[in-house]
């Protein structure tokens, strides 16, 4: 489990990200109207400012030091985040992992950031996500390495994503699995973006190939290795060069993914102004 340093000019830049790029905005005054209707996410007075951060499948990236019992009132490793965005004027929300995912808890928000998925998901779940996919929100799908979660994660499977493993090419001091980003192909969000590196232990997309629906935004080199068994060893049956960001085409909801957490909290500007013209378009 990887535990972040979080910084101030990581809470500004990322919930900036946030803010700007789901609510389709250049500035913060943009984000705060009277109705949803005013930026084309809803019409009901005040749905527009709620968030919802699902971390009822965190692996301890986002409630990282607790454990056994959530609370969003208590210090976490999302608590900057969260924090910032409240004090924007939004209504943030955050599931803990003993929170049961439904139709209920799901319906009144139209912003979902799903905060890691590992624990596997029930199939009540997964229908109530797949509900309001198809209602249309803006989905910031994050996933990380699998090294602890040998269910997968079945959300994104069902979105037609299939994870797996740690992406290595190089050790960090800590002897964490590190690794670079140098090819994107050619698209708003990759705009003017060169390389992304030192991205520690992210997963691997395997089946960008097989499905149409995804569009694939950057791979990492071709020097790194997906680690299926986490050995720390290439294996003949462990391909490399794999997909680290993209996008899934869907008819009602935009779909980011990024194979790991760490490296949006870098922010990244260049990336995150172009995932922002992305959605606005």
């Amino acid at each position: 489990m990887k535990k972040n340093n979080w910084q101030k000019s990581f809470n500004a830049g990322l919930a900036l990200f946030l803010l700007c790029s789901l609510f389709s905005c250049n500035s913060l005054d943009e984000v705060l109207p009277e109705t949803g209707e005013e930026i084309g996410i809803g019409s009901t007075p005040g749905e527009s400012l709620k968030i919802l951060v699902d971390a009822s499948h965190d692996g301890g990236v986002w409630w990282f030091p607790q454990s056994g019992t959530y609370h969003q009132d208590q210090f976490h490793q999302g608590t900057f985040l969260a924090n910032y965005l409240r004090e924007s004027g939004f209504i943030v929300d955050e599931l803990g992992r003993n929170v049961t995912i439904s139709d209920q808890v799901l319906e009144s928000y139209n912003i979902i950031i799903r905060a890691g998925g590992f624990s596997d998901y029930t199939e009540g779940e997964l229908t109530a996500y797949q509900k309001a996919i198809d209602r249309g929100i803006s989905l910031l799908l994050l996933s990380d390495h699998k090294t602890h979660d040998p269910n997968g994660d079945r959300l994104a499977e069902m979105l037609g994503l299939q994870f797996a493993g740690t992406v290595h090419e190089y050790s960090a001091p800590s002897g964490a699995p590190m690794a670079d980003v140098s090819r994107f192909s050619e698209h708003a969000i990759t705009k003017g973006l060169q390389s992304i590196n030192d991205i520690p232990a992210a997963t691997a997309l395997m089946n960008a190939e097989s499905n149409n629906a995804i569009q694939v935004l950057a791979w990492f080199s071709e020097n790194a290795f997906v680690d299926l068994n986490f050995d720390g060893v290439q294996d003949n049956d462990e391909p490399t060069g794999m997909p680290f960001i993209g996008v899934v085409k869907h008819p009602t909801s935009k779909i980011f993914f990024m194979t790991d957490i760490n490296t949006i909290e870098r922010v990244p500007e260049d990336l995150i102004d172009n995932i922002a013209d992305w959605i606005r378009d």
